[in-house]
C-alpha cells in the first residue's frame, strides 16, 4: 500500500482497488486453502460499498482468521470489530433453500480517502473443490493489483484459462502457477 502510485485513477472512479490477492494450495485430496488480502482506497461517497468484504461460504467452504483495518486520511487506523461481520443469506429463489450464505465485514463509516483492508484464510473441504478454482480480477473498479498464485500438489498440472483479461501475465515456477494483473 505504501508504493500505491500518487495519481489517482480516472476523475470518474468512486474506489481504487490497490492489492487484490489469493495465495491458493490444494491438497492431495483436492481439498484447497485460501489466504486473501484486499485493500481499496474509497474516492468518493458512493465508493465506500467497494470497503466491503464478502465471501460465499457454506458448510464445506469456510471463511477463517479473518482480519480488517481502517486507515482514515488523518493516518488513524482501526481495527475490524467482530460485531461488524455477519453471515447473510443471499437472495432467494421462491421457495428454494440451501445452506449458501455470504459472509459480510464493513466497517461503519468509511470517511472519503480512507484505505480499507481485510486480510483472511478461505478453507474448502469438498474433495473436487481442488478442479475448479476462479478470482475476479477487477469489478468496476481500477486496480493496481490483483494476482492469484496456485500452487499444486506435485506430479499435477493445470489449465488455465483467462476470460477479459489481455493485460494479465501468467507464469510457472515448479508446481506454482502465477496470474498477475495490474493498472487496470
Amino acid at each position: 500500500i505504501a508504493a500505491t502510485p500518487t495519481t489517482p485513477p480516472h476523475a470518474e472512479a468512486t474506489a481504487w482497488t490497490l492489492i487484490n490477492t489469493a495465495d491458493v494450495v490444494v491438497r492431495e485430496n483436492g481439498k484447497t486453502e485460501w489466504h486473501c488480502h484486499k485493500a481499496v482506497k474509497v474516492l468518493k461517497t458512493d465508493g465506500k460499498e467497494f470497503g466491503m468484504m464478502a465471501e460465499t461460504v457454506w458448510p464445506q467452504r469456510e471463511v477463517s482468521n479473518l482480519k480488517g483495518w481502517l486507515v482514515r486520511p488523518d493516518g488513524k487506523v482501526s481495527e475490524l470489530d467482530p460485531k461488524h461481520i455477519a453471515r447473510v443469506s443471499p437472495p432467494q429463489a421462491g421457495g428454494f433453500y440451501d445452506d449458501v450464505m455470504i459472509l459480510m465485514a464493513l466497517f461503519p463509516t468509511i470517511p472519503v480517502g480512507s484505505v480499507v483492508g481485510y486480510e483472511y484464510d478461505v478453507s474448502e473441504r469438498a474433495e473436487w473443490s481442488g478442479s475448479y478454482i476462479g478470482m475476479t480480477f477487477q469489478l468496476q473498479q481500477p486496480v493496481v493489483e490483483a494476482r492469484l498464485n496456485v500452487r499444486l500438489p506435485d506430479g499435477w498440472t493445470l489449465n488455465g484459462k483467462l476470460i477479459n483479461c489481455d493485460s494479465c501475465t501468467s507464469f510457472q515456477q515448479g508446481n506454482l502457477y502465477s496470474w498477475v494483473a495490474s493498472n487496470l
